[in-house]
């Protein structure tokens, strides 16, 4: 499992970095890797899993959760789903 979460934070930070200047998501607009991943950091919230401890050294990969965690429509399924 640390070897995969590693994986994940460094594949969103080299992204973040390399793509990401049009906005806050993985290629700046959303598109669908961010969709794919938004499953991924609801598991990261949930297991209450530090980034910064798989490599998340400047937050990038965090910043990234955050803003998927964020994203209008899912907070508006996810409280659709709680109800």
């Amino acid at each position: 499992m640390e070897r995969d979460i590693r994986r994940i934070v460094s594949l969103w930070r080299e992204m973040r970095r390399r793509f990401g200047a049009g906005g806050p998501y993985m290629f700046g607009e959303w598109s669908v890797p961010d969709a794919f991943y938004t499953p991924v950091a609801t598991r990261f919230r949930h297991f209450q899993i530090d980034l910064a401890a798989y490599g998340d050294d400047d937050g990038l990969a965090a910043a990234y959760r955050d803003t998927l965690l964020a994203q209008p429509d899912f907070l508006e399924w996810s409280a659709e789903a709680l109800r």
